[in-house]
């Protein structure tokens, strides 16, 4: 009885182990360096629902803010395929005129920290 106990214990370390190792594996993603000049666009409740995923810890998705390009807030997103374990993106926007006053000043906001800790990186 006392290895049973045992066995399940391991078991269950296992699990968990598998578990945080899929959590780490999903954060590795491979960034493109530039959006491109023609994200898909969405409508605005589509995107604002996305931008509320920025910053979350996911397993098979991720969400991350890109900028501004010429009034249009960009998302990149992806998630993975379960029949081919690949990575799916895509780059998702919406012409900043589209979304409300709150989002459009949190989007702002946020492209601006983005331009000032490029423009603080060190050129190559």
């Amino acid at each position: 009885m006392n290895i049973i106990l045992r066995v399940m214990k391991l078991l269950q370390l296992a699990v968990l182990m598998s578990a945080l190792l899929g959590v780490v594996g999903a954060k590795e993603v491979k960034q493109p360096e530039k959006p491109p000049l023609n994200p898909e666009m969405v409508d605005a409740e589509v995107f604002k629902k996305r931008y509320q995923r920025v910053g979350m810890a996911e397993t098979l998705h991720y969400t991350e803010f890109v900028g501004v390009v010429d009034g249009v807030a960009i998302l990149h997103v992806g998630d993975m395929h379960l029949l081919t374990k690949g990575w799916r993106e895509k780059w998702i926007g919406v012409k900043l005129e589209d979304v409300d006053a709150q989002l459009r000043k949190e989007l702002e906001e946020a492209a601006a920290l983005i331009r000032a800790k490029q423009e603080a990186e060190p050129k190559n």
